[in-house]
């Protein structure tokens, strides 16, 4: 599944030096890979631009886009996955409770910015039923010191992607997402 959100490849987007990240294979035949696959550990690489890739074909009901620079270029389709409505409502409820739940991990009240501006915030709080989104950390070891000998840092990579929708306040979240606007990804 992750091979057909184009994880592991170039995206043929028209730029130089793309990075096709790591889709590690030993995870087919190793369960302790699998698991670490699963929560984005183990060697898995995934450029930001894959990641809005991914949200974009979630949006847009399984069609995965070509990456295009320029709004005047033609639009295409590299594939369709299998995206039931089921499975795609589930997985932006899941996305929509990150950011409007008393849990979620990009709820308003731990944002630090938008804590010390209540103005921000509110607009954050009136804004979040047309948005959807999904934190995540991915950890990684690098040697910054010329020495090789020296040991290596772990370092944690914050990101941020988003789904943000038409705007219509009387639209249900299942309307609402049937028009997918905008997708972000901060890292």
């Amino acid at each position: 599944t992750a091979k057909e959100f184009s994880i592991g490849k170039k995206t043929g987007i028209d730029l130089l030096a793309e990075s096709q990240g790591n889709l590690p294979e030993d995870i087919i035949f190793n369960k302790t890979s699998l698991y670490s696959f699963a929560i984005g550990q183990h060697s898995l690489i995934v450029t930001p631009l894959q990641t809005a890739i991914m949200l974009s074909a979630i949006a847009n009901k399984g069609k995965v886009f070509k990456p295009k620079l320029l709004m005047a270029d033609e639009t295409e389709i590299k594939q369709k996955i299998f995206m039931p409505d089921e499975i795609r409502e589930m997985i932006l409820e899941g996305m929509s409770k990150a950011v409007s739940s008393n849990a979620g991990s990009a709820r308003a009240n731990i944002i630090n910015t938008l804590k010390k501006q209540p103005k921000l915030l509110q607009e954050y709080k009136k804004l979040s039923n047309e948005f959807v989104g999904k934190t995540s950390t991915a950890e990684f070891m690098f040697n910054p010191n010329i020495n090789p000998s020296s040991k290596a840092e772990k370092y944690n990579n914050i990101w941020f992607g988003s789904i943000s929708f038409e705007s219509n306040k009387n639209a249900s979240k299942k309307q609402l997402w049937q028009k997918p606007e905008l997708v972000v990804v901060v890292q």
